[in-house]
């Protein structure tokens, strides 16, 4: 043979057919079109026609029925007639309040759990900062101020890691925990808290806060990580030996 015909019920698809990039509805059904016309030969004729697909099929009629009677009913105002206000309105609400819930977690409780250090930044500061570093080192500083990283604080919570807990101090191995207490790199932690003060750089060097919100440390900051090789996947940043 040398053609084919391909029938839909749906004009909307149709048009789709010669027009892919019309913002019409329908969209899932072009797309099967295209995927059986993508499978045949490509000397093959082609030929689209639309069928009326209800009409003497029970089950196709009882749809449309329900379909019509769906629609004669009253709409309900709420979801159907809301303005483009109004729906900006509640996204903002919903946002504000899983924000709010979000902050929330950070705060300081009666337990001594610290506040997250990175709620308050600057960004402009922090964006122009992490612009000029090179890219392993505004890798690992983006990351850790994030709280999207590889300590298993984070890990535990998508099962990659069996348990949250450092596995040298059997605390919490969060970001702070990391970057301050952690008896595993306590080594590099005190070369990087040396070199600060050869560089007569004047800041808080046990406020995790202070440490993510000063660009000025950033490049001392990132080579401390690196050095620990806690984050494997940055390794290949670490400078060749001397």
């Amino acid at each position: 043979y040398t053609g084919i015909a391909i029938f839909c019920d749906n004009q909307v698809a149709m048009h789709l057919v010669n027009d892919p990039l019309s913002y019409r509805s329908g969209q899932y059904l072009a797309i099967a079109i295209w995927e059986i016309a993508n499978q045949l030969p490509l000397d093959l004729q082609i030929r689209f026609f639309w069928t009326p697909g209800h009409e003497a099929i029970e089950l196709n009629e009882q749809a449309d029925i329900a379909a019509k009677e769906a629609a004669e009913e009253q709409d309900d105002p709420m979801i159907l007639k809301s303005s483009l206000g109004i729906l900006l309105q509640r996204i903002r609400a919903h946002f504000n309040i899983r924000k709010y819930n979000f902050n929330l977690g950070f705060l300081p409780t009666k337990l001594g759990v610290p506040q997250h250090p990175f709620l308050k930044s600057t960004p402009k500061k922090i964006a122009d900062a992490l612009a000029s570093l090179e890219k392993g080192h505004a890798v690992i500083i983006f990351q850790l101020r994030l709280d999207h990283n590889s300590l298993n604080t984070y890990l535990h919570c998508f099962q990659p890691a069996d348990s949250d807990l450092c596995t040298t101090c059997k605390v919490p191995e969060t970001t702070i925990h990391f970057l301050l207490h952690c008896k595993r790199f306590a080594m590099q932690c005190w070369h990087f808290r040396h070199k600060v003060k050869k560089e007569k750089i004047k800041i808080n060097l046990f406020s995790a806060k202070v440490l993510l919100d000063s660009p000025i440390i950033f490049p001392l900051l990132a080579e401390f990580v690196l050095h620990t090789r806690r984050f494997v996947y940055l390794v290949s940043y670490l400078p060749p030996p001397e």
